[in-house]
């Protein structure tokens, strides 16, 4: 009878499987980066977009670019600010104002990773399953705006409040997941490599 897997094996499977249900359970409360609306910026006539959001909390409304070499926005309050879209836009709800800005009224609000730079616009709470509406309007634009690939979205700032109880949450799962997954792969990966070591035969001197 050929024998089972030695219980080294079924613990690291184990704790493999429970790893990923804590990987699976942290995208699903974790992940806070949720973008519930992205839109082309549009041309001067004004744009009503419908959006709802799945997680209740504060959201940003962003202009973002794409960064070119040897043009760039301004991060630095010391910089000249640069406001290449002149821009409002308003948040509404059942024709109730949520909230409104301008690209005016935040010039130094500015942000960029390596891909892309973006302008912080304002922001606004909105509650999971309410539908709401963005509207866009663009007074005016600098005309290589084309090239940067200019875009209007909407993100979740749930970033912002690292305790949120459900990014607090998804942060835990997140770490318990790792925590469980290295002993497991550990109880897997060290006795076969041993076994690979002290099989490979000896060549004599």
């Amino acid at each position: 009878m050929k024998p089972g897997p030695s219980p080294r094996t079924v613990a690291g499977v184990t704790l493999l499987v429970i790893a990923g249900a804590f990987a699976a359970a942290y995208f699903k409360f974790g992940w806070w980066e949720f973008e519930p609306l992205r839109i082309p910026l549009p041309s001067q006539m004004p744009v009503v977009e419908p959006f709802q959001v799945d997680l209740s909390g504060p959201y940003e409304v962003n202009l973002i670019l794409d960064w070119v070499p040897g043009y760039s926005m301004p991060r630095d309050a010391r910089d000249e600010p640069w406001n290449p879209v002149d821009l409002t836009w308003t948040v509404r709800t059942n024709s109730s104002q949520v909230a409104a800005g301008s690209s005016r009224e935040s010039p130094s609000n500015y942000f960029g990773t390596a891909d892309f730079e973006g302008q912080t616009l304002g922001r606004f709470a909105a509650e999971a399953g309410i539908p709401y509406d963005l509207t866009i309007s663009v007074n005016s634009a600098e005309a290589s705006i084309g090239r940067f690939n200019p875009r209007v979205c909407v993100w979740s700032d749930n970033r912002r409040e690292p305790f949120h109880s459900r990014y607090f949450l998804g942060f835990v799962l997140g770490w318990l997941g790792i925590l469980t997954a290295l002993p497991g792969a550990a109880l897997l990966v060290v006795p076969a490599a041993w076994r690979w070591v002290t099989r490979r035969p000896r060549h004599a001197v």
